[in-house]
């Protein structure tokens, strides 16, 4: 799990090819400004305007725990990767259990691109 901003491109792009080149589920948070709606009731200006708050006050905090993350409008906007773990796809647990529950009965299917194991 990672949280980036708009103005963490770089950081963002190499998360994004990274989740994308794992197995299994993968979570990136993208916080980004709203210029039309929110920032204009709240007189916070426009786009480029959010791009220097976000450079102003994010603090990259990889690893952090993710119960210390939390967003608030009065304190720093925590970005980084938090949480970096390899789990089995939902396809591969799923065979897994099937197989512990059912034995010998369990017949497996080849999907294509996912072995029966």
């Amino acid at each position: 799990m990672a949280r980036w901003t708009t103005f963490h491109v770089r950081q963002l792009a190499r998360s994004m090819k990274e989740a994308l080149s794992k197995e299994g589920f993968s979570f990136i948070e993208i916080i980004s400004p709203c210029p039309t709606l929110y920032q204009r009731r709240n007189k916070m200006g426009d786009g480029l305007d959010a791009m220097k708050f976000y450079k102003q006050h994010s603090k990259i905090r990889n690893g952090a725990p993710t119960a210390e993350v939390g967003l608030d409008i009065s304190s720093d906007v925590i970005v980084g990767k938090f949480v970096d773990r390899q789990r089995p796809t939902y396809t591969a647990t799923m065979h897994q259990q099937l197989r512990e529950r059912l034995g010998e009965r369990y017949a497996c299917f080849e999907e294509e691109g996912v072995p029966c194991q």
